[in-house]
């Protein structure tokens, strides 16, 4: 059926390349991402093609209002927040909400990599202490991230999203009785 294909397929093409031009650019163009968030909801007025009108703008909606909070604070570029409502768009609600949580968990296990391999795991401590500190109360200021810890986070949505469509189909359990 090719509702199982069409909107997996596209989403997991998109990350991809996103995912290619992120590691090697530090970007991901606007090219890419903006006429899939445009086609995404389109492509859901087809009976047959992917989650329903619906669900296609929820699914962006869902994507793209938290990552839109991330890039306030700093902690996401712009291209990641763009190409979360793309794979939204494409993959819909409730599937984008599997999405964002694997790729948050991508993006933390990369990113305490880069810190471990950097040797500066005290000092992102400090960070991530005041930060939580920031949130709880409100007159306290948001520390400056390191901007040389960036990570391609395009390969953690990417890695989110393939977690989110083929995880499902892996048996996990280890004895069969």
């Amino acid at each position: 059926m090719l509702l199982n294909i069409l909107t997996p397929g596209l989403a997991l093409v998109l990350v991809t390349l996103a995912s290619v031009w992120d590691l090697r650019t530090g970007r991901i163009p606007n090219a890419l991402t903006y006429p899939v968030i445009l086609i995404g909801p389109f492509i859901a007025l087809l009976p047959w093609a992917g989650p329903d009108i619906w669900n296609s703008l929820a699914g962006l909606a869902v994507a793209f209002l938290p990552a839109l909070a991330l890039w306030m604070m700093g902690a996401l570029g712009g291209g990641d927040v763009k190409l979360l409502a793309a794979v939204g768009g494409l993959l819909g609600y409730p599937l984008i909400l599997d999405t964002l949580f694997y790729s948050l968990i991508a993006g933390a296990g990369m990113g305490l990599t880069l810190v471990v391999w950097r040797g500066q795991l005290s000092g992102f401590g400090q960070r991530l202490w005041l930060a939580l500190i920031a949130l709880t109360a409100p007159k306290v200021p948001w520390p400056a991230w390191n901007a040389d810890l960036r990570i391609p986070f395009a390969v953690a949505i990417g890695l989110g999203t393939a977690a989110t469509l083929f995880l499902p189909l892996v048996d996990f359990r280890v004895w069969n009785f």
